[in-house]
């Protein structure tokens, strides 16, 4: 396994690389939603970039930022119809109390839909065209395995120095994927347990 970790961690790099030029290609396209398709609800979905972190717009006059979610054309249409409906109930009863109010908020929500559409229309575009999916599930891929490798070679009976730089070559390849997977990497303090005992064993 120790004479497969350079081409792993390399199919690793090249995989990592893939993603972050497609990105930087890409990103300056991604589209901005206008402040008329921002909701909060069920039916919205998070503001994210290309390769899915979130993004933080600025929010009130506070300089604090937030992720915003955005609204789909279904979330629209289905709000305008909740008020439509109201509107009718309300009309059909003689009534005026919040009249006014479901109205303005019928036509606000129905005028949202086609600039949602628009916005999760160039999404859908960019991110078919761009080919990030594929490049991220390679990743994950790559990923995988690196860990995998890592994993069997922190695993492995070290009777020399030498199979101690060969744990510590695996660390240093480990190191070289993003700080979140490192993070949350469930075998991170085992390993480091394993090459610790193993610096303790050559050193007696």
């Amino acid at each position: 396994m120790a004479d497969a970790l350079p081409a792993v961690l390399a199919e690793y790099v090249a995989a990592r690389d893939n993603v972050r030029a497609i990105v930087a290609e890409w990103s300056p396209q991604w589209p901005v939603p206008g402040e008329q398709i921002i909701r909060y609800g069920a039916g919205c979905k998070d503001h994210r970039t290309l390769d899915g972190w979130g993004i933080e717009l600025p929010w009130g006059n506070r300089g604090v930022k937030r992720m915003p979610q955005i609204g789909t054309p279904d979330y629209f249409d289905a709000a305008a119809k909740r008020h439509e409906e109201a509107v009718a109930r309300i009309e059909a009863k003689g009534g005026r109390r919040d009249l006014h109010f479901h109205r303005k908020w019928a036509e606000s929500e129905r005028a949202a839909i086609e600039p949602a559409r628009a916005f999760w229309a160039e999404v859908d575009r960019i991110t078919a065209a761009s080919g990030i999916e594929a490049a991220k599930a390679r990743l994950a891929r790559a990923e995988a395995a690196l860990k995998s490798a890592v994993d069997q070679i922190m695993l492995a009976a070290d009777k020399t120095i030498t199979g101690t730089v060969i744990k510590a070559q695996a660390m240093t390849a480990w190191a070289e994927v993003d700080g979140l997977s490192r993070v949350f990497n469930d075998r991170g303090t085992a390993w480091a347990d394993l090459l610790a005992a193993s610096i303790v064993k050559q050193a007696a």
